[in-house]
């Protein structure tokens, strides 16, 4: 960190020296640190970055564009302020084409050392770049008045010199300041830049990859939220009764609603710090660690394993990935516990629709979801008394022999966990029933209405086990 300078003392008859607004200068640049250092903590990184695809074919790198700031405080942009040669990796590959890490060096302003060099550029335009800081600028140096532009004069500036640095080299370079870049592989044919890499950045609108966490987890939640929506109302969700599983809902609702608006508003304005958003990313699963019980509100598990990884401004890409699945995972825990629905198509008097085997669960329960105008009493009489239910091939072995099949019986409310819905009546299906044993083997269920119903709709609602809660 940069420590502040004084400033200089000017006074009439000073002799001027380079050194002067050297310190000036020095001095200026001090009075921005504390912006940098106390506002945001992690003020530094890439700005722009635009990688030369077609050099990573001939197995070198290069950037076509940069805008980078340091951890000094050095703000650079490649083709204005500072010079950067392209490298090649041939030789690092030579042997075996492993991934490796590309950071951008900037040579440590230093007392001790001569930080002005000239570049030896020859007539290809290749050349060697200096060791130092800075390399002297003496071409295009005539600067024009501001304020009278009839006026020019003769002004030498410098140039930040860059170098390109490979990961397993970062030990050779304790007197440079470094910045990840990017990281190549090999895909079997070309080298190409990881999609998954991060590299330390300024705000969101940097990087792809951050920006697409930010974007894909919003759009999940959003989606949930519209999932979870039928149980906005309390009084009608919990139908007079304490029912825990509904609670549950409301809490996830209540945790998605809050931060949906705040996502989407970085979203529109993805200006933001990744600190920032990592911060709310935590908030989020703080919040979301009261519906599951597999972890904390810091973050850890049962065991005492941390599941969320600090902040990491220079491994952004894994910490942002691990919050992110871990959010998705929690999220979609929650919906499906939720209910799964199988539609019994038609066909007459019957009512038939195949059931996914992993539904067949011992712990889920089973429902039919009957749609009709008819009063619920009568409904309930209709179907105590002439329906059949079984496995489809089951089903015709019931009707000759006169037995019901599967037993059933009508609920006053909604089952746990569902909300009230106009002209629906719900029957729960006795799975532990010997009935039921061919609905399992042949993973389907009919029911057959003795006495025929017009505008009737028959689903089988699966509810989901506890256990798939957590």
């Amino acid at each position: 960190m940069m420590n502040p300078h004084r400033p200089v003392y000017w006074y009439q008859g000073l002799f001027l020296q380079p050194q002067h607004l050297q310190q000036l200068d020095l001095y200026h640049e001090s009075m921005l640190m504390p912006l940098k250092n106390y506002l945001n903590p992690y003020f530094w990184g890439v700005c722009q970055l635009e990688v030369d695809q077609g050099s990573l074919k001939e197995l070198k790198f290069d950037l076509i564009s940069g805008e980078f700031i340091f951890r000094d405080g050095t703000w650079i942009s490649i083709h204005h302020n500072a010079i950067l040669e392209p490298r090649s990796f041939k030789q690092l590959w030579e042997k075996l084409r492993e991934p490796f890490t590309v950071y951008l060096a900037l040579k440590q302003l230093s007392n001790s050392n001569e930080e002005v060099d000239k570049y030896n550029q020859k007539e290809d335009g290749s050349g060697i770049l200096p060791k130092s800081r800075f390399i002297l600028d003496s071409e295009n140096n005539e600067v024009n008045d501001l304020y009278n532009h009839t006026h020019t004069a003769s002004v030498d500036s410098l140039k930040y010199v860059l170098k390109l640095v490979w990961d397993k080299e970062v030990d050779y370079y304790p007197e440079y300041e470094l910045i990840p870049i990017a990281r190549v592989e090999y895909n079997g044919q070309d080298a190409l830049c990881s999609k998954e890499f991060a590299p330390p950045i300024i705000n969101l609108v940097n990087s792809p990859v951050l920006y697409s966490y930010l974007r894909n987890t919003k759009e999940m939640l959003y989606a949930r939220s519209i999932t979870l929506s039928s149980y906005k109302s309390l009084r009608k969700s919990l139908g007079g009764e304490y029912q825990p599983t509904s609670l549950l809902f409301l809490l996830g609702l209540k945790t998605i609603s809050h931060f949906v608006p705040l996502l989407n508003h970085f979203v529109e304005s993805p200006n933001v710090s990744p600190w920032v958003l990592y911060g709310v990313f935590r908030q989020l699963l703080g919040e979301l660690s009261m519906i599951n019980e597999n972890i904390d509100a810091l973050g850890l598990s049962p065991r005492g394993e941390l599941l969320i990884p600090p902040y990491d401004h220079t491994n952004l890409g894994y910490c942002f990935k691990q919050v992110c699945v871990l959010i998705d995972e929690i999220v979609d825990g929650l919906v499906s516990s939720m209910e799964s629905i199988v539609h019994l198509v038609r066909d007459g008097n019957y009512f038939a629709g195949n059931i996914p085997v992993d539904l067949l669960k011992d712990t889920n329960n089973f429902y039919l979801c009957i749609k009709s105008n008819l009063d619920s009493s009568e409904l309930s009489r209709i179907i105590y008394n002439s329906a059949k239910i079984g496995s489809s091939e089951d089903v015709p072995i019931l009707i000759k022999r006169a037995l019901s099949g599967v037993p059933i019986t009508g609920l006053k409310e909604p089952p746990v966990g569902l909300a009230h819905k106009k002209n629906i009546t719900y029957f729960i299906l006795d799975h532990h029933h010997f009935s039921w044993l061919s609905v399992k083997e042949y993973a389907n269920l009919s029911v057959f209405l003795g006495e025929p119903l017009e505008n009737i709709e028959i689903d089988l609602l699966v509810l989901k086990g506890r256990d798939l809660l957590t």
